[in-house]
């Protein structure tokens, strides 16, 4: 993890997507630390989930976008 990931993956997306050898995305998003990463909720991380999906689509990925991840939220960790 490097801390400049959410802006160098974007362009990297359309450069996977445009070989068509990509069936189905993982999507989610984590905040990167150095030597660590928490997994957020997709409108809360690194990277731009809406200029990736855009990626995926300017590339013209067909494949599957799967939600993979979504984090507990406060209430689900501390139940009262």
């Amino acid at each position: 993890m490097f801390p400049e990931s959410g802006k160098v993956i974007v362009p990297f997306i359309e450069e996977i997507a445009i070989t068509g050898r990509n069936f189905m995305v993982h999507f989610r998003n984590i905040c990167v630390g150095y030597l660590d990463f928490e997994e957020v909720f997709p409108d809360e991380g690194n990277v731009d989930m809406q200029a990736a999906v855009l990626s995926y689509r300017t590339g013209a990925y067909a494949g599957l976008l799967c939600p993979d991840y979504v984090p507990l939220s406060d209430l689900e960790r501390n139940p009262s």
